[in-house]
This record gives C-alpha cells, structure tokens and sequence, in this order.
C-alpha cells in the first residue's frame, strides 16, 4: 500500500468513528469532505443527489443534523475496505437504533473519491435501501 492510499484509510476511519452514534460527531464526519464545489454525494439506488457538483451543501448539512437527532446509535460493521489510488470502497452492514427503540439492520457500499491536494472526500456514491436517514436525505 502506497502513502497516498495509507492516508486515505486514515480519513476513511475517521470518519466511520465520526459517523458512528452515539461518540460520533456531524461536524466532524462533515469535515471529511471538500467544502469546494467538486462535491458530489450520491445515492445511486434511489437515483437521488443529496449533494451535485457545484451545488449547495446546505440540505445536506442539515440533513444530516436532522438524522443525528432521530438517531440512538448507529454503526458501520466492516467486511471489505479497498484502497486503490485516490479511491476507497467499503462494504458491510450497518445497525441502527432510533430514540423511539426501532432497531434496522442493512447492507450497505460506500464508493469515495479522495481530491489527491486536499487529502478530502470529493465523491460519496452509497448503495443501501432505503433506510430512516435516506427518507430525511429525500424527502417524497
């Protein structure tokens, strides 16, 4: 494994930890990503953009927030993490737990682009069904 992929495990973990709830933190999960306008985050199953390049962050951030807060814990068990250059794919399940005690359980695989300057995710393609934070992340 070259550096470049050694450093993209490294933000890859950080933010599975800041993705996880409870311990996890928004601002830091949300910290992993570019802030420039080459962001894409993208649900490919729902045939949905939560972000499209050069578009606003705004919706998602608060999003996000939103599923934070219906959200008891929530975890990514990993059974696959590939770094190949400035990609990184991750695959496994996923248990969650809302404040009202429903508890969900799905597989899911994460496809991440990693801007080679920034060291920061520019693409975000997650293949899941449709789960209690994708419904917030599209509203009908």
């Amino acid at each position: 494994m070259n550096k470049t992929e050694e450093r993209n495990i490294k933000l890859i973990n950080k933010w599975l930890n800041a993705w996880t709830l409870p311990g996890g933190s928004l601002q830091e999960m949300l910290k992993c990503y570019s802030d420039n306008n080459d962001l894409e985050v993208y649900a490919p199953i729902q045939d949905h953009y939560v972000v499209k390049k050069g578009g606003s962050r705004e919706f998602w951030n608060k999003g996000e927030g939103k599923i934070e807060n219906i959200t008891k814990s929530r975890k990514m068990n990993l059974s696959n993490i590939v770094a190949s250059g400035n990609k990184v794919s991750i695959e496994g399940q996923i248990d969650s737990e809302s404040i009202d005690g429903e508890k969900k359980s799905w597989n899911f695989a994460v496809f991440f682009e990693i801007d080679e300057s920034t060291g920061l995710i520019t693409s975000d393609h997650s293949y899941m069904p449709d789960t209690p934070g994708m419904k917030v992340l599209k509203p009908e």
